[in-house]
């Protein structure tokens, strides 16, 4: 039930960056405001995916939040602020939601493997972001089978 409530909350949060990827600037202040405002209370509440951000990636969060706070302070549309203040606004939006995705990705992962020949188990753990590129990896072997890429021909 706790891995099943764990995945909605990412699969969550993951559909919110793509919509606020996807939206850019044509958010309203108010939406980034709430936004920031959720994320603000996750971070402080240590919920996941916050809790896997470092210290550091927190910390830079925090001061991109408050910059961008700061832009958006006392605006209600967007189109109210310069044109260099827009591209701010949507490039900091666009960092804050990648650094949610990127803490998924570095969150540690660990099971339990047989070791092949023996009846003992070993502990193995790897980041999602590794697991993702091994399985990436296998499957490019795999459809590349048939092909011999540096194969000798006489």
């Amino acid at each position: 039930m706790r891995r099943f409530l764990l995945k909605a909350v990412v699969a969550l949060t993951l559909v919110g960056s793509a919509f606020a990827a996807s939206a850019g600037t044509s958010q309203q202040p108010d939406q980034i405001r709430a936004r920031q405002a959720q994320i603000s209370a996750g971070l402080q509440a240590g919920n996941s995916p916050y809790a896997e951000l470092s210290a550091r990636s927190r910390e830079e969060l925090a001061e991109r939040q408050a910059r961008l706070l700061a832009v958006l302070e006392g605006k209600q549309h967007i189109d109210e602020l310069d044109g260099d203040a827009q591209a701010q606004v949507e490039a900091d939006v666009k960092w804050i939601e990648n650094a949610l995705t990127r803490a998924e990705d570095e969150r540690m992962v660990c099971e339990r493997r047989r070791i092949l020949g023996s009846n003992r188990k070993e502990r193995v753990c790897k980041t999602v972001a590794q697991l993702r590129e091994e399985r990436e990896a296998a499957r490019s072997v795999m459809d590349s089978r048939g092909t011999c890429i540096d194969c000798k021909v006489e």
